[in-house]
């Protein structure tokens, strides 16, 4: 990504307007930020902690701003509260879903984030408004390298990516079907999952 906005820069040196210039440079910025977080995470043992939700989500979404701009996609979101996972898990995950609702859901639409606790967990809902899934591609749509019809470039590989994660920290995620519009993802956060991360590390 960073490299398309190098080439960017070079072909249209000059030509870019100030509001142009300032989006790349946004966008370089998000990249830097994912390609570490990227670095940081393959290979990485299984972390120990809890997050701010709140301050994980806003640094997502403005990560993702370029993106968000020109999608002119708006991000919702009530508290989230701490979570218990590492941010940089819950930082994956919702980089992930986010930038799936601003790229295949509605143009202009509204992307929203919410959290639900019980006693045992914690379940985070991001919602668009767009076309959803079709029903067609929900069976296997957290399978590797599986891409949908209805979203262009595909879920799969990122979901996927994302379920073998949360399956290390004991969570789950899945396709809410009874979502009356669009598509909705459910991530359920383990409240154990810090004493079970625990356990991995030590055997």
């Amino acid at each position: 990504m960073a490299g398309y906005l190098h080439v960017l820069e070079r072909q249209h040196a000059g030509q870019l307007p100030e509001d142009g210039k300032a989006l790349v440079d946004k966008a370089k910025s998000a990249a830097q930020r994912m390609a570490a977080r990227v670095r940081s995470l393959v290979d990485a043992p299984v972390q120990v902690g809890e997050s701010d939700g709140d301050a994980v989500l806003q640094q997502v979404v403005a990560d993702l701003s370029a993106l968000l701009t020109e999608r002119q996609v708006q991000v919702q979101y009530a508290t989230l509260g701490p979570l218990p996972l590492p941010a940089d898990v819950v930082a994956r995950v919702l980089q992930n879903l986010l930038a799936n609702a601003a790229k295949h859901g509605r143009r202009g639409g509204v992307v929203r984030v919410t959290a639900q606790r019980t006693e045992d967990a914690v379940v985070l809902r991001v919602s668009d408004d767009g076309p959803g899934i079709a029903p067609a591609d929900r069976q296997q749509l957290f399978a590797w390298r599986v891409r949908g019809q209805t979203c262009g470039n595909g879920h799969g590989v990122g979901l996927a990516g994302v379920a073998a994660l949360l399956d290390e920290y004991g969570g789950r995620i899945w396709l809410d079907p009874d979502a009356p519009t669009g598509a909705t993802f459910c991530v359920s956060m383990a409240c154990n999952a810090i004493s079970s991360a625990k356990s991995a590390v030590i055997s």
